[in-house]
């Protein structure tokens, strides 16, 4: 009865061979950390192909495009996407319209307004 498994030297599945795993990339690969990297190589590049004496400006917007696309990427990560936010009043604390106010109404409701002290709920 022939027995199953791979003839000497026969490959099956698995990782194709030469493929990096996570030990030759390193435990502190990070992929945001290359990124950082190709934003700055491309920006470098792009300031080094400026200060040359006939530069390349096709060249130059290249880079910056690629630069830019790369930052484009980075931003959700290291900034907060911006919302809209509907400020609306309650039954017991109702906004107002203050347009319809004169200057010195405005004035004197500010001057009042900076006068009051806040009010602790807790206590």
């Amino acid at each position: 009865m022939p027995r199953g498994g791979s003839k000497p030297g026969e490959r099956r599945g698995g990782c194709q061979k030469g493929r990096l795993n996570k030990l030759s990339i390193g435990p502190e690969f990070d992929p945001y950390d290359q990124l950082e990297i190709i934003a700055k190589t491309f920006l470098e590049r792009a300031r080094a192909e400026q200060h040359r004496d006939k530069p390349n400006m096709r060249l130059v917007d290249e880079l910056l495009d690629k630069a830019a696309r790369v930052l484009r990427d980075m931003v959700p990560y290291t900034r907060p996407r911006l919302t809209a936010t509907k400020v609306s009043g309650d039954e017991d604390a109702p906004l107002f319209d203050l347009s319809t106010l004169t200057d010195s109404e405005l004035a004197f409701l500010r001057r009042t307004v900076l006068k009051a002290t806040m009010v602790d709920e807790a206590g």
